[in-house]
């Protein structure tokens, strides 16, 4: 069964494997994978610190709330949840960020992933969400759509891909 849950030690090794089809396909995960391999325990408290402003890495202008999808034992992929950003923040970042490990990619957990994290925004208080996808990222584009994500904006930032600013309204 498909959740969203708060990182925990029992997913260590479907993480690290998940971390190293990351490192294989070139993309930053925004973790220090070696701290994991080194002291699991303390590397999952300081992603879990990061909903309040701890332990943030210096990528992370703001808190940040993250979950992993998980299907039964195995890591699918991260979700951050950014129930507070700056206006200069909701220029670069959204509200949701989702990040599906290569190996589960075309099979549906993006969809599905986002669907649960909306959910998750919504009990964090959010009413409206801002989801932000580079504009080279069409299957990100296809899912933001598909969820009934407007596009509003295309960001031209100086040395950064063109991005897609898209906003969604969130129903009880």
């Amino acid at each position: 069964m498909l959740k969203l849950v708060r990182p925990h030690e029992k997913y260590k090794d479907s993480y690290l494997r998940a971390a190293a089809e990351y490192k294989q396909v070139g993309m930053f995960v925004n973790v220090d994978i070696q701290e994991a391999k080194e002291d699991f325990s303390k590397f999952v408290k300081k992603i879990r610190n990061r909903k309040y402003g701890k332990d943030l890495p210096p990528t992370y202008p703001q808190p940040e709330i993250e979950y992993w999808l998980v299907d039964e034992e195995t890591f699918i992929g991260r979700v951050g949840i950014r129930p507070q950003l700056s206006n200069k923040q909701k220029k670069k970042i959204g509200h949701i960020g989702i990040s599906i490990r290569p190996s589960k990619r075309k099979k549906g957990y993006g969809l599905k992933g986002l669907k649960i994290a909306l959910k998750k925004a919504r009990s964090e208080g959010l009413n409206k969400v801002l989801l932000i996808c580079k504009k080279s990222n069409k299957a990100s584009q296809k899912i933001i759509k598909k969820i009934g994500g407007e596009l509003i904006e295309i960001l031209e930032l100086k040395n950064e891909p063109d991005r897609l600013r898209f906003q969604l309204e969130l129903n009880e």
